[in-house]
């Protein structure tokens, strides 16, 4: 009797190892994610930190040049002259540009988890993409970050093609994310 209960014993310690294996690949997986955002986000920051050296750089006189053109393409009026308040400036009326496509952002993440989540499970295996579900994380912060990028950007833009552009950016993000999404039963 003795022998049964020190083979249980054992097979309960294989199985013991094998499941704090398997933890450890998750854990591995859930790190090489955790990486995969923070490198993209750590490029963002340098990207607009480097953007407002840059913006900083030009001097007044030549941002105020450009604010000028950019206010008159846009119909925005005349810029401020303090640094600040021209970021302001810029912030308010493209934020009010880009107010009336909301509807469509919020449209495009609806149709995309739903078009990837219907995809995946019309897959023969199925299941749980680890890989699919961080790309579409990615794609998120890459989305926002952008967003952002055009909200400061200290050029002109043709906001109906910007924002055509970052609801199908969005569409393919929140697709991505449904294809990675586990069953919920």
């Amino acid at each position: 009797m003795n022998s049964g209960a020190d083979e249980i014993a054992g097979s309960l310690g294989v199985a013991q190892e094998f499941a704090s294996a398997a933890g450890g690949i998750g854990a591995v997986e859930r790190k090489k994610e955790n990486e995969d955002v923070s490198a993209a986000m750590a490029l963002f920051v340098l990207g607009f930190g480097g953007l407002g050296l840059w913006w900083w750089w030009l001097g007044e006189e030549t941002r105020r040049r450009w604010l000028y053109w950019i206010g008159r393409e846009s119909g925005y009026g005349r810029a401020p002259s303090d640094m600040l308040e021209q970021l302001e400036w810029l912030l308010t009326n493209r934020i009010e540009d880009l107010q009336g496509m909301f509807l469509l952002f919020v449209l495009m993440s609806v149709a995309g988890v739903l078009e990837g989540n219907a995809r995946r499970q019309a897959a023969i295996l199925g299941g749980f993409g680890l890989r699919r579900l961080r790309a579409g994380r990615v794609l998120m912060l890459v989305w926002l970050c952008l967003t952002a990028l055009c909200l400061v950007a200290p050029v002109a833009l043709p906001y109906r093609g910007v924002a055509l552009g970052l609801a199908v950016l969005l569409l393919l993000a929140m697709y991505t994310v449904g294809r990675g999404l586990r069953r919920v039963h």
